[in-house]
């Protein structure tokens, strides 16, 4: 298989059946997944761990480069029952995914270039079929377009360097569940992907640049 599960429980050990519980979902992922991207080569650990007690939050997953990708959960935890069957493979797909962007742009942490890894990522949540996961209530229309265009304009910036609205989880008074930057590129790549003609995977190749001029030329009023 060319994406490769290491479920690393020895300091956290699973029964049977849960450790099938567990990889069910993540195996039917990954086999959706090389539909999309057969050729990425890359490890994928399944870490168990208590660490997760908020009760909105029960779960991560990370990327680390083009070959390896984390996801965490624990599995006491109570929404680990009602939500590990149905968010799993979204999340699965999401780390993934940023496995195939890294695979051919290598990590690159401009505000441009973290617009386009996590905006296709999150629109190859849901064009694979899975329920994609829940980032919560976009900021207004009006407010998220400016946002946009903002994020454009800075493209060639160093994300570190615009912690105070990039990364920013309040809008207007209003506290988001999910930082801004997460709603502006799903907009951002579901717009310039149309326009291409392009899924997400196919978009995993293109550079950073074509991606948004074409959502900028996608934009009915010009800036």
């Amino acid at each position: 298989m060319s994406v490769q599960i290491h479920l690393m429980d020895r300091g956290r050990p699973l029964t049977d059946g849960l450790r099938a519980r567990v990889l069910g979902p993540v195996e039917t992922a990954i086999n959706t997944f090389r539909t999309y991207a057969p050729t990425l080569i890359a490890d994928l650990a399944i870490v168990p761990t208590d660490i997760y007690i908020d009760p909105r939050w029960y779960r991560s997953g990370k990327a680390y480069g083009p070959g390896y990708a984390q996801i965490e959960f624990n599995p006491d935890h109570p929404r680990f029952e009602t939500d590990w069957d149905t968010e799993c493979g979204a999340l699965v797909l999401h780390e993934l995914h940023h496995c195939l962007r890294w695979k051919h742009v290598g990590p690159r942490w401009t505000v441009g270039e973290v617009v386009v890894l996590e905006g296709l990522a999150m629109l190859a949540e849901s064009t694979s079929g899975f329920r994609p996961m829940d980032y919560g209530d976009a900021p207004p229309a009006s407010v998220l377009s400016n946002l946009c265009k903002k994020a454009y304009l800075a493209r060639s910036e160093s994300e570190s360097a615009e912690p105070a609205w990039f990364r920013s989880t309040e809008i207007l008074g209003v506290d988001l569940d999910a930082p801004v930057n997460y709603h502006l590129s799903k907009k951002m790549m579901r717009e310039a992907t149309r326009a291409l003609g392009l899924n997400p995977f196919q978009a995993a190749g293109v550079s950073c640049e074509t991606l948004l001029h074409a959502w900028k030329s996608a934009q009915p009023t010009p800036f």
